[in-house]
């Protein structure tokens, strides 16, 4: 028996109301819905075929999920419209 893997799932809510999901580490493994429920068991059943079948789709690296925090353009610019002296290099935070 196989052991419990947990791979990400990116879901992205598109304009039309549909729900596009991706592994990033299994290409193959992608999907457009029209919920998220829908989207995530078609997902889980594409995830299953891809591991079931050999090589070279199995996931093999190791992977971490950060989350940043990156200041937009608009940080830049002071209440009164005025641009503010570019930082000498670009604040980031780790969440």
């Amino acid at each position: 028996m196989n052991p419990l893997q947990n791979l990400p799932v990116i879901l992205r809510y598109e304009d039309d109301g549909s729900i596009s999901a991706h592994c990033p580490l299994l290409p193959s493994c992608q999907c457009k819905s029209s919920s998220r429920v829908q989207a995530l068991r078609t997902m889980q059943q594409l995830i299953k075929r891809a591991l079931a079948n050999s090589a070279p789709e199995k996931p093999s690296r190791k992977y971490e999920v950060v989350h940043l925090a990156v200041t937009s353009a608009s940080d830049s610019v002071n209440r009164f419209g005025k641009r503010r002296p570019e930082p000498e290099s670009p604040r980031l935070e780790l969440l």
